[in-house]
């Protein structure tokens, strides 16, 4: 079990007894050579993925692939699976979604998204990007996908 940036622990919702989880965390370095990037507006700033992301055992994740989820858990209906069809230059979209049942989706727990989560596409258009909004929170995500857990 890991813990959250706040302290808290990770999946549980509780409040440490005591400041000693402090002590392993390290402030990730800053982004010193910017020259090469492109100009943001002036309220933005370059950041590193480790100082946006959750910091725990990974702030990076591929959806699940193999046994976890394979084409004999679609159905018609149920709990979206994100496909990288859904990742698109506008935004995240359910047009091309796959559905999978709620049991299925509980096994896949650790893949569900929530509301300030960033995807990004790691096939086809590579470097895809999206924000979760709070209507795509509860999805899953498949493995053409990684998710930034915000």
């Amino acid at each position: 079990m890991g813990r959250s940036c706040t302290g808290e622990d990770e999946g549980e919702g509780k409040q440490p007894k005591d400041d000693k989880w402090k002590r392993n965390y390290k402030e990730p370095a800053p982004l010193t050579d910017t020259v090469l990037l492109s100009n943001l507006p002036k309220s933005w700033t370059w950041v590193t993925v480790a100082q946006v992301g959750f910091i725990g055992e990974q702030s990076v994740l591929t959806g699940p692939f193999g046994s976890n989820m394979g084409k004999t858990d679609f159905q018609a209906h149920g709990v979206p699976v994100l496909t990288i069809g859904c990742l698109k230059e506008e935004g995240i979209f359910l047009d091309n979604a796959a559905y999978i049942a709620e049991k299925k989706a509980k096994e896949l727990e650790r893949y569900k998204l929530k509301e300030g989560d960033l995807l990004f596409s790691r096939m086809a258009a590579v470097g895809r990007a999206g924000y979760v909004t709070q209507e795509l929170s509860g999805a899953i995500f498949n493995y053409h996908i990684m998710r930034l857990i915000a």
